[in-house]
């Protein structure tokens, strides 16, 4: 997540994006962060009802308007508890009642503190090829996204970061 938190990501879109596209409605990244926050939602509340959701292997785009990065709950919650009991594990608990406790969980915490850096990549992904862009949908993957982020981001970024001040004191303590 820091990468898609700092000026890299502006970076990025300023290149890569459509200067249109990227001016339509709330800010890119508010975009993309509100589309994720669903998926972390739901895997909040499988981690602390203990439910054992299978979200490996899904892709965002399966249940996000290509159009206005608008989740789809209800896709969501549908596919993910089709791909648990393909696993062979069942589901102790209703959809709707899944949708119920994850959108509490929307309500109750902000955007960042539910996305995770690979949803995030993933939406951009595919928000290149609509939203903010209209690439060819093979041309951003996270993997290139990450790289194209990570060339963007710079040393005085990281020097400013909570990660690099705990590793600061850590080895200021440890070595």
């Amino acid at each position: 997540m820091m990468l898609f938190n700092s000026v890299s990501l502006e970076k990025f879109l300023n290149i890569h994006g459509d200067e249109n596209k990227l001016k339509v409605g709330e800010s890119p990244r508010d975009r993309i962060l509100n589309a994720g926050s669903y998926i972390g939602a739901l895997r909040m509340v499988s981690l602390s009802n203990r439910y054992n959701l299978r979200f490996d292997g899904f892709e965002c785009k399966d249940f996000i308007d290509r159009n206005t990065l608008v989740p789809d709950a209800k896709k969501l919650i549908r596919k993910i508890t089709q791909r648990t009991t393909s696993n062979g594990t069942s589901v102790s608990v209703a959809e709707e009642i899944l949708e119920g406790q994850a959108n509490e969980f929307v309500r109750a915490y902000c955007p960042h503190d539910l996305c995770n850096g690979h949803d995030v990549f993933d939406i951009l992904g595919f928000a290149m090829t609509k939203c903010f862009a209209s690439l060819p949908a093979n041309q951003y993957n996270p993997d290139t996204i990450f790289g194209y982020l990570l060339m963007g981001y710079s040393n005085n970024e990281f020097l400013e970061t909570q990660l690099y001040n705990k590793l600061t004191m850590w080895i200021q303590s440890n070595v």
